[in-house]
């Protein structure tokens, strides 16, 4: 017999106070934000559009000299902004958690 279990809470990418408008406004405002919001709208993970477009933009960001804190602010306010107020709860929580794993694992990458 197995005790059912509530799934866990995820915490979000990064508090909403840690990020200010004006790093929102920077975040949303660049082509590479704009082409990364377009392919997370749909909100799955699993989709090859999601991998290219968070590699693309992470490695990116981190040729330019951004550190992990800073992609993973940027790319939270590009969720919330662009992409998060079209999906259902349930699936925001996951496209957040999904997102955040990715980025970190990409920025750690060497290849």
């Amino acid at each position: 017999m197995t005790i059912p279990r509530s799934a866990p809470t995820l915490p979000r990418l990064v508090p909403t106070a840690s990020i200010s408008e004006s790093a929102v406004r920077a975040a949303v405002a660049s082509p590479r934000a704009r082409n990364l919001a377009a392919a997370l709208r749909d909100g799955d993970p699993m989709r090859a559009s999601f991998d290219t477009a968070v590699r693309r933009f992470v490695r990116a960001e981190r040729d330019d000299g951004r550190d992990l804190d800073t992609i993973l602010a940027s790319i939270a306010a590009i969720l919330r902004a662009h992409v998060e107020p079209s999906l259902p709860p349930d699936h925001r929580d996951a496209l957040q958690h999904a997102t955040a794993w990715f980025t970190v694992s990409e920025y750690h990458r060497v290849d």
